[in-house]
Parts: structure tokens; sequence; C-alpha cells
């Protein structure tokens, strides 16, 4: 991103010199004498293509910008995500946990838009389907930092060894962008 960003600006700066290249010989022709409509129209012309150029690299250096804000934002809840730590098998429930509301079942061609694709499509794999409304709440009600601890206490215990893998596949969907986080 920053690259493109510095080639944008560097390219912004180059039309900006020509531009006032352009502008500079246009008023020396001016000064000495009379000009051919040919020349003057092809400065005007050649002003005229180099502004337009510059609105195009404003509009791609802004648009450059949206995306990365939304790739910073994408990143940030990563962060806070992984910042999370799974807890101990015998550790004590979260003492929100219970404020925490079910999320029945619904349509099963709905949930990977629901808890994430990778994360669905790992859960379909391993036959862990039943976990879907679990995750669906805790993803919906908690924050990213927060999952770990709402999660292993809320998933049976004949699917705990599934957790790590489950909390990878959580975080793949919050890294590619395509689990709604808070």
């Amino acid at each position: 991103m920053d690259n493109a960003a510095y080639q944008l600006k560097c390219g912004n700066e180059k039309l900006m010199g020509l531009l006032e290249h352009t502008q500079h010989e246009l008023k020396a022709l001016r000064s000495e004498a009379a000009v051919s409509r040919e020349a003057f129209n092809a400065a005007v012309e050649g002003r005229k293509k180099a502004e337009d150029e510059v609105a195009y690299l404003q509009g791609v250096l802004e648009r450059e910008h949206v995306t990365s804000l939304g790739y910073r934002r994408q990143i940030e809840t990563f962060h806070e995500f992984a910042s999370c730590s799974p807890v101990e098998l015998g550790a004590q429930r979260p003492s929100l946990l219970s404020d925490l509301p079910s999320v029945g079942r619904s349509d099963c061609s709905k949930w990977a838009f629901v808890v994430g694709r990778h994360t669905y499509g790992f859960l379909r794999r391993s036959n862990l389907l039943h976990l879907l409304p679990t995750i669906q709440s805790v993803v919906q009600f908690t924050s990213p930092s927060n999952w770990c601890q709402f999660l292993k206490p809320r998933i049976p215990p004949q699917d705990v060894t599934y957790t790590s893998q489950l909390l990878l596949a959580l975080g793949m969907d919050l890294l590619s962008g395509s689990l709604p986080s808070q």
C-alpha cells in the first residue's frame, strides 16, 4: 500500500511540475511575440491533459487511502483478537457468560455470512455445526479480545480438542474481513 501511495505521490509531483512548466512556457510565449495558434492550442491541450492526469491520480490516491483504512481496521480487530488468551480447561466461567443470549439455528446456507466462511467451512468439515449458534452469539455480542474467554467454556467437552483450530479459523475470517465484528 505504502509503495503504491509513494508512486502516486511521485507521479502527482511530476505532473504538477509539467503543469507549472507548461504555464511558464505559455507566459514566455505571450511575452515574446505573437504565438502561432497551433503552438498556443498545443500548450493549452497539454495543460488540460496534465490537469486530467492530476485529477485521476488524486482520485486513485483517495481510493487507496479509503482501502487502506479498511485494511487497518481489520488488522486492529485481528490484533485485539490475537491478544485474547484461551482459558484453561478447569478455569471458572466468565461472569458475563450467562448474559450472552442463545442464538437459534437458522438456514445453514446463511451461516457462512454470519460466522465467516473459514469458520463455517472448518465446522462443516469437522462435523461441528452444532456449535454455530454458540459461535454466533459470542461473535455477535462480545469483542474479539474476549472470544477465547467466552468460547472455550461454551464448547462441549467432547469438542474441546478443536478449540485452537476453531480460533485459527475465526482469526482468518477476521483478517480477511469476512467476519462481522463489533
